[in-house]
């Protein structure tokens, strides 16, 4: 008897042609990343510096200014960073709310864990290329106007991390939070 059943040995396919599928078709994401970023970590620094520099006659300790434009950038990020994962979480598994969708996306030669893998990890590397590049021009921008000791770069690095904690811890939790009740939150 021969039997035509593939086995699934035989049946792998590459994730990798799907990843740049999805890379590319959900460019909209990355490009509203980046724009919260701007208006988050580079706009708040060039206005902080402007204001205290206009006033840098009456204020004399280069410290307070330091540590104010830097905690002060460093939570907008972190802000930034929240408001990202709630909505690239939210987007990343909103294909289950359709029927339509579901039926298509589960139709492909994947198995859901990797459909589910691409799709956050294309969240999380938008997410990643959108800030680190405006939180680089943000302490370029700092190191430029100001000349900044390395204890506030240290700062100014750990508000980074504590950025890209924030948003890892959150999405996750709206990815679980989707996991478990079914849908996309």
């Amino acid at each position: 008897m021969n039997s035509t059943k593939v086995s699934s040995a035989d049946n792998r396919y590459s994730i990798k042609p799907f990843f740049g599928f999805t890379l590319k078709n959900n460019w909209q994401h990355f490009a509203l990343y980046l724009i919260i970023m701007l208006l988050a970590t580079v706009l708040p620094c060039v206005m902080i510096i402007t204001e205290q520099l206009e006033h840098a006659d009456i204020i004399t300790d280069w410290k307070y200014i330091l540590g104010d434009v830097t905690v002060f950038t460093g939570i907008c990020g972190v802000a930034a960073s929240l408001v990202i994962a709630v909505f690239s979480g939210m987007s990343a598994a909103s294909y289950v709310n359709s029927k339509q969708q579901v039926g298509c996306w589960h139709s492909f030669p994947f198995r859901r864990e990797s459909i589910f893998f691409v799709e956050t990890s294309v969240r999380a590397l938008y997410y990643l290329t959108a800030y680190l590049p405006c939180a680089l021009i943000s302490w370029i921008i700092l190191n430029f106007k100001l000349p900044m000791t390395a204890y506030y770069n240290m700062v100014y690095l750990k508000h980074i991390f504590a950025a890209i904690l924030c948003y890892l811890l959150l999405y996750s939790v709206i990815l679980f939070a989707g996991g478990l009740t079914g849908t996309a939150p």
